[in-house]
């Protein structure tokens, strides 16, 4: 075990669940100490309200000394920083979205969360099926099969569940403000959601690092290149 921190959170993002952090904690020398969230439970504990599930999280978790988030889970994140300033970050393909931030073409508007809200009520598995292929590529369709499997398995509760979550983004993804606390924001270079414009424009003052051939949820599909970027940050620190 390595004892330079005694735990470190990681969130999934929407649409997905904690499982999709198995091989980051399989192969990171970090793993031991890695505790993956199920974003969904502690919202049924404490509401969708980012700020509020932040804060049920900090307290559960008094321990913890890293947090990585990936996606929406980037929020969570952020806000947990405001609790702790001390706390290092790792923003993994964090996407601004919605119309604040609607001209650098990436990310969602609320009009498509709202279309999306939709089709998942039509046809939730065809609609996360192609949420998925957007993820993690077409490319990398046997991570793709695997996730899909997941969801039809889980379908009754998960898809309440999913479809419930879109409401962290309608309330409190408009307004992202990036703390000062020591962090870094990964992302792939393949990635359909995020484009590199945008990063360079809103984070240029931060550390970054483009992983090559990487999707959205590049520690999928780019494993070994994340986890030697994510050790490496977390040595450093």
């Amino acid at each position: 075990m390595n004892k330079k921190y005694k735990k470190i959170i990681l969130i999934h993002g929407w649409g997905f669940n904690s499982s999709i952090w198995n091989n980051v904690i399989e192969n990171s020398i970090y793993g031991s100490q890695m505790h993956p969230l199920n974003i969904y439970a502690e919202a049924r504990e404490s509401g969708t309200n980012i700020n509020s599930i932040a804060n049920s999280i900090a307290n559960k978790h008094p321990d913890l000394d890293c947090i990585v988030g990936w996606s929406m889970g980037c929020y969570f994140a952020n806000a947990l920083s405001k609790i702790s300033k001390k706390l290092p970050i790792v923003y993994v393909s964090f996407l601004p979205s919605f119309d604040n931030f609607s001209e650098l073409g990436c990310g969602f508007t609320k009009k498509e969360v709202e279309n999306l809200y939709d089709d998942l009520n039509k046809d939730f598995l065809n609609t996360i099926k192609k949420f998925y292929i957007m993820c993690i590529g077409k490319k990398n369709i046997n991570f793709v099969k695997q996730f899909i499997n997941t969801a039809y398995s889980l379908e009754k509760n998960y898809s309440h569940e999913v479809k419930e979550s879109l409401a962290f983004i309608k309330k409190d993804f408009i307004n992202f403000e990036i703390r000062k606390n020591k962090c870094i924001f990964i992302y792939g270079d393949d990635d359909n959601l995020c484009n590199d414009f945008y990063s360079n424009k809103i984070i240029s003052q931060f550390d970054k690092k483009i992983i090559k051939g990487g999707s959205h949820a590049l520690f999928v599909n780019k494993n070994k290149e994340f986890i030697d970027v994510l050790d490496n940050f977390l040595k450093a620190i």
